[in-house]
């Protein structure tokens, strides 16, 4: 009974010894084996080329904005900008039948897109002057009349007076000036222009002073006639156009206007008559047209005029 005992004690002892140990190996950590030995480097046969990056886009430098006058394409050389001092075979000066401005924009050689740009500026301009000419036609017709009648720029007062009365009907800017504001033309063109219409000022002004024997005031009276008589050269044109153009649509006129009384019956019986070609006959033309001034001058007021004016006015 006591072996049997011992023996089981032993047993008990071994199976905890057994126990212990098997819990120990879960908690113990395993030595790792020895690394292996690094291999001794062995270097390439050749080095191989490095990749070649893609090149920086060039940096295009800065263009300078291009100036409002120069845009789509290169700049137009500059015309040369002739004298219009014209003498005859004596030396004396001769006179134009137009301003000098209007002179010198004629004999200026420009190219063909310069002067669609020239075209383009006075056809507005015409415009402008034109709706004021209809607006206030009795102005214009004044200031007709009185420039044809020598009396009428007699003496300093009367000039002046004229010409504070004509403001409304004359042209808001020198021509020049307007043609280049619109860009037709440079600043540098409009001065050389300038010159070339002092050089014609300056001829006029020393054949009056021959003439009238350096008369100064006599002298200083016809340049402002005639500066006025310059500025007035639109006003009178644009009257006459107006006037022209009634006359030969005259019929289109009446039938868009409500005009009664014996003054429509006198313009439709104008109307009635064939309508002259003025290449054929320009005096039949001519005819027809004073009879149609002397008409609406004489019986229709402004607003008459301008309502004949606008109703064949050129779009």
């Amino acid at each position: 009974m006591q072996h049997t005992r011992t023996w089981i004690g032993v047993a008990l002892l071994a199976g905890g010894l057994m126990v212990s140990q098997t819990a120990n190996a879960q908690f113990v950590p395993k030595v790792p084996d020895a690394a292996s030995p690094t291999p001794p480097y062995t270097p390439p046969d050749s080095i191989p080329a490095p990749v070649a990056l893609p090149a920086a886009p060039a940096q295009v430098p800065a263009q300078p904005p291009t100036p409002p006058g120069q845009r789509g394409g290169a700049p137009q050389p500059e015309p040369e900008v002739p004298s219009i001092v014209d003498r005859d075979a004596a030396g004396a000066l001769v006179a134009h039948a137009k301003p000098p401005e209007w002179i010198v924009l004629e004999r200026t050689a420009f190219t063909p897109p310069q002067r669609a740009k020239i075209d383009a500026a006075l056809a507005e301009r015409r415009r402008q002057i034109d709706a004021r000419v209809a607006e206030q036609s009795s102005l214009a017709i004044e200031l007709r009349d009185r420039l044809d009648d020598p009396a009428g720029l007699s003496d300093f007062n009367r000039v002046i007076q004229l010409r504070q009365s004509a403001r409304p009907v004359l042209p808001e800017n020198v021509l020049l000036e307007q043609l280049m504001r619109a860009g037709a033309i440079s600043a540098g063109l409009r001065a050389k222009m300038d010159r070339a219409v002092r050089d014609y000022d300056v001829a006029r002004r020393e054949g009056w002073q021959a003439e009238h024997e350096q008369d100064v005031m006599r002298v200083a009276l016809q340049v402002t006639g005639e500066k006025l008589a310059d500025m007035s050269y639109e006003t009178i044109e644009s009257l006459r156009r107006q006037t022209e153009r009634l006359a030969e649509l005259l019929a289109t006129a009446l039938e868009r206007v409500s005009l009664q009384g014996p003054v429509r019956a006198r313009l439709e019986q104008i109307a009635a008559e064939p309508l002259p070609d003025s290449r054929a006959n320009g005096s039949r033309s001519g005819d027809r047209t004073m009879r149609v001034r002397a008409i609406i001058e004489a019986d229709l007021d402004d607003s008459g005029r301008q309502a004949m004016f606008e109703a064949v006015r050129e779009e």
